[in-house]
């Protein structure tokens, strides 16, 4: 695994050659790793609201929706990273809340720790933006740790520095085995597919300027088995030491599934990062359209499949054809809940601005927790077409937990309502 690091992502492969070891019993190990992390992250959503608004019914309400979510089951049900990514996410984001308004030197180090296997399981993120989070979690332990001792703060920064470590050692070595920044042989191949949505196809061509082999590869499209594309479009600057895997060599899996991260197509993705900058270069709005729907192209735009109904994700067709028009309908009733929340989480982030005393914690884990979401998602909505659906699914607790936060903000911010009983973090005491 350590010399397979570029695989997409190295973690989920570790712990995919951990189960294959396991035999028969590798499909518990699967079924009680997602049980639990699901159990944990519906725990976690209801805790953030609770944490931040003090109103039970709302925390309840909105563990329960999380939960409902036709997506919730569907995806882990299925033997991939999603739902570890949406544990992971939530986890950082609870661990800060905690920590901020709870005071837990425990919350502190989860949200610092936490990045680690988020980096090794889900290669989109890259470690620019996990490590501009392990800098705003030090900052935030310095400036707002109140209750916390000097040494308990010290803990918490060792932890982020391990934490970058960790992702500098990782990508360190595969920047020097493989000369890729991400870990990731699909990085350009999936920015070349998001931009291919916003040009046709004799711009398409036009951005290759006559190279043959690029033309070559145009004509393949993206993600076809490797022995698709010309012998030219394999030949990059692959080490000699980077071979000798198996993981890395093997064109197709023994159940007859290409392997999409061979040697070769590591190779193939200096082909298309080639495409991709003379792309951008050439039609620079073409990047900034990549949300929208383009009648040209006939492409409906990410945000239309960012917010499409959870679970019509082409690998999930089979379980969600197995429930017939009762699995559909479960679909469309749910289908509103990335919009509502969302919209809760803006309208959260502007009556945040009066409802909270400036200093308030609460108020500003809540601002950082919404701002992840919306950095998340404005990222969802650039990297690729076609999967954006699923990546919702990943931040899709996130949403419903702020989301719910923000719309109760919104809906006290204007009147006064008797203080909850029982709710020492309650909206109503923080109010001016």
């Amino acid at each position: 695994a350590w010399q397979s690091l570029h695989m997409q992502p190295p973690g989920f492969t570790m712990l995919l050659k951990f189960s294959d070891g396991l035999g028969a019993s590798g499909n518990w190990f699967w079924l009680v790793l997602l049980l639990l992390a699901t159990i944990a992250g519906l725990w976690m959503v209801g805790d953030i609201v609770w944490t931040l608004t003090g109103n039970l019914r709302w925390a309840v309400g909105a563990g329960l929706l999380a939960a409902l979510l036709p997506g919730t089951l569907y995806y882990a049900l299925w033997v991939f990273y999603t739902t570890l990514t949406a544990f992971l996410l939530t986890l950082m984001v609870w661990g800060m809340v905690r920590g901020l308004v709870r005071r837990s030197l425990i919350g502190w180090i989860l949200a610092a720790l936490s990045v680690i296997p988020l980096f090794l399981l889900r290669s989109t993120y890259v470690w620019p933006v996990l490590v501009v989070w392990l800098l705003t979690v030090v900052i935030l332990v310095w400036r707002r740790g109140q209750g916390l001792v000097v040494s308990a703060k010290w803990i918490v920064t060792a932890a982020s520095l391990l934490a970058v470590v960790c992702i500098a050692v990782v990508q360190s070595a595969t920047w020097v085995a493989y000369g890729v920044m991400t870990q990731s042989s699909w990085g350009y191949e999936n920015a070349a597919k998001a931009v291919m949505t916003q040009l046709t196809e004799q711009e398409q061509t036009l951005v290759a300027r006559g190279d043959a082999c690029l033309e070559q590869v145009l004509a393949a499209g993206v993600f076809e088995p490797i022995d698709a594309y010309p012998t030219c479009a394999r030949e990059g600057a692959v080490l000699d030491r980077a071979h000798g895997s198996a993981l890395l060599e093997a064109e197709y899996w023994a159940s007859g599934y290409p392997n999409m991260n061979t040697l070769d197509r590591l190779a193939l993705s200096d082909q298309w990062r080639t495409w991709v900058t003379q792309a951008v270069i050439d039609n620079p709005a073409a990047v900034a359209r990549i949300p929208f729907p383009n009648l040209e192209t006939q492409e409906r735009g990410t945000i239309v499949r960012f917010l499409w109904p959870s679970s019509w994700y082409w690998l999930l067709d089979a379980n969600v054809a197995k429930g017939g028009m009762l699995a559909s309908g479960w679909i469309l009733l749910f289908s509103w809940v990335p919009v509502v929340g969302l919209g809760g989480i803006l309208l959260g982030l502007w009556g945040s601005r009066t409802f909270w005393p400036v200093r308030d914690p609460r108020r500003i884990a809540f601002r950082i927790g919404s701002s992840v979401v919306l950095v998340v998602t404005i990222a969802y909505l650039f990297l690729e077409t076609g999967e954006n659906e699923r990546f919702r699914v990943e931040i899709d607790w996130l949403i419903i937990a702020l989301g719910a936060v923000g719309w109760l903000v919104w809906s006290r911010r204007t009147r006064e309502l008797p203080e909850d009983q029982g709710e020492p973090m309650g909206l109503s005491s923080s109010r001016r």
